[in-house]
């Protein structure tokens, strides 16, 4: 019973993500194609009906196109999709101007339809050779991937549209069922929805980091105990017997949005999750190279930067929890909200959004509060802080905004 319900939800937000495409759905639309969450979700899924499940996804304009393979009718109800899907370069033949429309998918030729859909609505950024082979690395049938197919593998893993068949294999090989699809598919779209604009200006991707690995580009300061790791698509940073702050050492320039997902651990004392933006020495050098022992009042008088700054509620010291907005040098305040606070152990995801004076605070779609700069900063690095807290992060994003 369990699984039949899971089962009618995942069909029920496929059919709500289609309608918001604007596309028919429903036993069968109105050329007789089957819906997207197709009720026979454990079966395997075709070749074409993977083409019209991506082109759907993708919102595309599907016309009267003759389609170019010879074993596809051209009156199939598919076959306007599969023309589309061609034309635009998110699917190939097998040869000999065949499609093989009835034979069903593999994940390795998922991967590649998909990768060649993040290709055309550029929305991630791409993948070199090293990034991919490390990307794969822990994969021991890393070698069954055809060559064709690896680099796709490597950019759906690093933007969470597949993950292994288990901690360690990719079974390219193995066949993908209806359901399998249907659950990519609401990935993709959940991504594209995700990656197009911010308060009207569009994105453009600067740096994204899945914390597969460590690659050598944090700087860590701090007191105590602090520390950080990074291991399984996660950062883990902090500790308990003081403050840490953790430096990317990049810097960015002009209008930015940041996100990350963000959780505070136990166990914990204080549920700080600070971050530091457009962060620079008061000489406007590499704040990183500054070298801070990790005590806060530190950066209060030597860097130039914001901060975001939000706390659990704790009532034994009659705090209320807070939000707020801070700017260095002098500790200034912004902004702020009271009685929003952290909580162990819940998933947030953090926005923060700069466009000229205007800075703006995100948690989970809420914005939780707003400041005016008259004199902005509009360059600097960024960097993760907390105290007497062990932190978790993940998908850390920042992106231009033009």
């Amino acid at each position: 019973m369990i699984k039949k319900l899971k089962l009618c939800c995942l069909i029920l937000c496929v059919g709500l993500l289609i309608n918001s495409l604007s596309i028919p759905v429903g036993s069968e639309n109105a050329q007789g194609l089957p819906p997207i969450g197709n009720p026979d979700m454990q079966s395997y899924i075709t070749r074409e009906h993977f083409a019209y499940m991506l082109v759907v996804t993708l919102g595309m304009e599907v016309t009267a196109e003759k389609v170019a393979f010879t074993d596809v009718p051209q009156d199939s109800p598919y076959s306007g999709y599969i023309a589309c899907a061609h034309k635009n370069g998110l699917i190939s033949g097998v040869g000999d101007g065949k499609f093989e429309p009835y034979a069903n998918v593999t994940r390795e030729q998922i991967v590649t339809m998909l990768g060649r859909a993040l290709e055309k609505t550029k929305i991630v950024g791409s993948i070199d050779p090293s990034e991919r082979d490390a990307m794969l690395q822990k994969y021991t049938d890393k070698d069954a991937v055809s060559d064709w197919a690896k680099g796709y593998f490597a950019v759906a893993i690093r933007e969470k549209l597949v993950i292994g068949t288990s901690e360690t294999t990719l079974s390219p090989k193995d066949l993908t069922t209806v359901e399998q699809s249907t659950i990519i598919m609401d990935r993709l779209a959940k991504k594209i929805k995700g990656e197009d604009t911010v308060n009207g200006k569009q994105k453009k991707l600067l740096y994204e980091n899945y914390f597969d690995s460590d690659t050598g580009e944090f700087v860590l300061e701090a007191q105590g105990n602090g520390t950080y790791s990074i291991k399984d698509g996660k950062l883990y940073f902090g500790g308990l017997e003081g403050g840490s702050t953790l430096w990317l050492k990049r810097n960015f320039e002009g209008d930015i949005y940041i996100c990350y997902e963000a959780k505070v651990l136990e166990p914990d004392i204080a549920g700080n999750l600070n971050f530091f933006f457009m962060a620079r020495d008061l000489k406007g050098g590499n704040v990183w190279e500054t070298k801070h022992s990790g005590r806060y009042e530190e950066y209060h008088k030597t860097c130039n930067t914001y901060i975001t700054t939000f706390v659990k509620k704790q009532p034994q010291k009659g705090e209320p929890g807070h939000a707020r907005i801070r700017k260095d040098p002098g500790f200034a305040l912004l902004a702020e909200r009271m009685d929003f606070y952290t909580v162990p152990n819940k998933d947030y995801f953090i926005e923060i959004i700069k466009i000229g004076q205007n800075i703006e605070y995100r948690v989970n779609g809420e914005t939780v509060t707003t400041a005016v700069d008259p004199n902005p900063y509009n360059s600097g690095a960024i960097g993760f802080r907390t105290w007497c807290s062990n932190c978790e992060f993940n998908s850390l994003k920042v992106y231009a905004l033009e």
